[in-house]
């Protein structure tokens, strides 16, 4: 797949899609990899695989047409981490049996994979959730 540096901004919908991620107030498990750079043909160069995923409570999603970037706030433990996705060119969804899957690609050609989850509704661990979650991811 090649990459169009100069393909247009996500449009309205998806503002609309990633603001109603969190609307309906259910406590989901987020987590965010980078997945892999699209080079172009004929580079030698290589870049795949996945980077090391943490995972945390996600508390907001959104994206924001006029900076053009997807803004991701997840917490864990007491921390609080901020992900931004600047210049989102493509965005997929995947729907699975408990478990989204976005890929996000940007201007630059790099995927990101976002993850969410629904928590259970038992007393299990965040950690405890974490370690288990990762099965599926």
């Amino acid at each position: 797949m090649r990459t169009r540096p100069n393909a247009p901004a996500l449009d309205d919908r998806w503002s609309e899609y990633f603001d109603s991620i969190t609307a309906d107030g259910h406590r989901l498990w987020v987590t965010v990899s980078l997945a892999a750079v699209s080079l172009p043909r004929g580079s030698t160069a290589s870049i795949g695989g996945r980077a090391s995923r943490q995972g945390g409570l996600l508390v907001s999603v959104r994206y924001d047409q006029d900076r053009d970037e997807i803004d991701l706030l997840a917490q864990r433990n007491r921390y609080s981490v901020h992900y931004f996705l600047r210049a989102p060119r493509v965005v997929a969804v995947e729907e699975r049996p408990g478990v989204r899957l976005i890929r996000v690609r940007d201007a630059s050609g790099v995927w990101t994979e976002i993850t969410l989850a629904p928590l259970p509704s038992d007393e299990l661990s965040l950690a405890a959730y974490a370690r288990r979650f990762s099965e599926f991811a």
